[in-house]
């Protein structure tokens, strides 16, 4: 499985870890199954251009510039915090991580494999692969070439053939040195497409094609993963991949997460990060989410309600019936399965084994205790009815439990 990762060029919000825990259930599911999955997680150190359209600057010298830090310390910055917050998040770390620097030969061995075939032509600023050349450009959401050539705007760059036709290689600006670029025999200081690097590693890091499972989010459908199935096809003739996964957008406020909108909420922003995921299981990843004040404190208290009943639960091997995991098998209903592990979490059957293979699947560290700040005055009563149990005051320690209880705690002795 290869899923599309984070540009580092700045912190991740929630709404793109919504698809990395899309993606992540998906994996336990599949080794649930019976699986082995291999899976693979790119980082974008270079090639990410402001927009889609292949124009404005590279994002990562972009924040290097506005920062007076190096590329590099950027990307290595921004992905640090990536991997903090996916292991706040206890998602399954990947089984490779390639970078798009690492495989700069690669990818300009690809572009001339696909320059010798004739799917790419030279602009004023780069490479370009003319999707033209495909009759089934854009099949994987389905709008036809002829429409999406149509409705291109015109301000997006004139020196292409086609305005859908997408950089596999972009040249240096002549009067301005890069820190990240590489020479292409023949056209001088470059460095690769966005689109590029993904049919590179996805093929390097998992062999031979098709791979399994591509995933990513919806908003790669158009562009990102279109661009890619289009590369690779040319050059192998071959499907990219089997299966297409693709996980919606989160919503605030019927709006979509972004730094614009300031609406950009990062993990570590969150007070419970297990909350938020559990969050995330009430909506298919078909389907957009919305994030609110109240589903937030809604999901927190249904975690709780889940750990109560781990909490609780007797010793003993599990004896779920065999249809309580079937939602999971049917297109991810984490949903259903979430709630039929609530009802028969009640039950005198739901053992703590159950509630282990239970947190397996969905990693909310259901057995971990929940921590409530006692109040420094509640504290002190506390202490001082200690100390009057060991002197065998029992009046001032039954008197001391009334005023604990008055402030809204219980002592249980035990």
């Amino acid at each position: 499985m290869y899923a599309c990762g984070p540009t580092v060029y700045d912190y991740v919000h929630i709404g793109n870890f919504r698809t990395y825990i899309n993606e992540d259930i998906l994996r336990r599911v599949l080794e649930l199954a019976g699986y082995n999955v291999t899976h693979v997680v790119n980082v974008t150190d270079v090639g990410h251009l402001k927009s889609d359209a292949d124009t404005g600057e590279d994002k990562v010298e972009k924040a290097s510039k506005e920062s007076g830090m190096t590329a590099r310390q950027i990307a290595d910055k921004y992905e640090e915090a990536f991997w903090e917050e996916w292991a706040k998040l206890n998602l399954l770390r990947p089984t490779i991580t390639p970078h798009a620097t690492e495989f700069i030969s690669e990818q300009i061995a690809f572009v001339k494999g696909l320059m010798e075939k004739g799917y790419v032509y030279e602009a004023e600023d780069g490479l370009y692969f003319d999707v033209t050349k495909l009759s089934d450009y854009g099949k994987l959401w389905g709008q036809d070439l002829k429409d999406k050539l149509a409705g291109a705007r015109v301000e997006i760059d004139t020196s292409k053939r086609n305005q859908a036709d997408f950089a596999v290689w972009k040249f240096s600006p002549k009067h301005e040195q890069r820190q990240m670029e590489w020479e292409f025999e023949g056209y001088g200081m470059g460095f690769p497409g966005w689109h590029l690097e993904c049919s590179v590693m996805a093929e390097v890091c998992l062999g031979e094609l098709p791979i399994d499972i591509h995933a990513g989010g919806v908003d790669h459908i158009s562009v990102h993963h279109s661009n890619e199935i289009a590369q690779t096809e040319a050059l192998r003739d071959k499907p990219l991949a089997n299966y297409w996964f693709h996980g919606e957008f989160l919503n605030i406020n019927n709006q979509k997460m972004g730094k614009s909108l300031k609406n950009f909420t990062r993990v570590l922003d969150l007070d419970d990060a297990m909350a938020y995921k559990f969050l995330c299981y009430q909506t298919n990843y078909r389907k957009q989410m919305e994030f609110t004040d109240d589903n937030y404190e809604a999901a927190k208290k249904g975690l709780a309600k889940l750990r109560g009943l781990a909490r609780t639960a007797l010793d003993g091997e599990d004896s779920s019936p065999e249809e309580l995991w079937q939602p999971l098998f049917n297109d991810l209903n984490v949903a259903e399965f979430l709630a039929g592990v609530m009802t028969f979490g009640q039950t005198p059957k739901a053992t703590k084994d159950f509630f282990a293979h239970v947190d397996n699947v969905l990693a909310l560290d259901i057995f971990k205790d929940v921590v409530v700040e006692i109040p420094t005055e509640v504290q002190e009563l506390m202490d001082r009815r200690v100390e009057a149990r060991s002197a065998g005051d029992y009046e001032l320690s039954d008197l001391l439990r009334e005023k604990i209880r008055e402030m809204g705690y219980e002592v249980e002795d035990k």
